[in-house]
């Protein structure tokens, strides 16, 4: 819509239109891109999965199909993130299934 607005004035301004009618169109323009703008801060903050192209929610959600038959088969380990993330000192976590059960 920007650059329909902006093409807009870019054209009028070769036929001397009044002055009234390209304030308008810039008006337009700005209110349009404020709106435009604001929505996008708002979805990145609060809903960014919302930003997300389709093709790339299809991708995922296959990924997630496929992780949850690989875990099924026992072919894939899950790792939690808290792990993952290193939040834990992993020299206090038991190594093996003999140290877990001990404690």
């Amino acid at each position: 819509m920007t650059i329909v607005f902006l093409a807009a004035i870019v054209i009028l301004q070769f036929g001397h239109p009044p002055t009234w009618l390209t304030v308008l169109l810039a008006v337009l323009m700005v209110v349009n891109y404020a709106q435009f703008s604001v929505a996008y801060h708002y979805f990145m903050r609060q809903r960014p999965h919302s930003l997300r192209s389709e093709a790339f929610d299809f991708k995922v959600t296959e990924l997630l199909q496929n992780r949850g038959g690989e875990i099924e088969a026992g072919r894939y380990e899950e790792v939690s993130f808290v792990r993952e993330a290193g939040i834990l000192d992993l020299s206090d976590a038991p190594q093996n299934k003999d140290e877990t059960n001990k404690q």
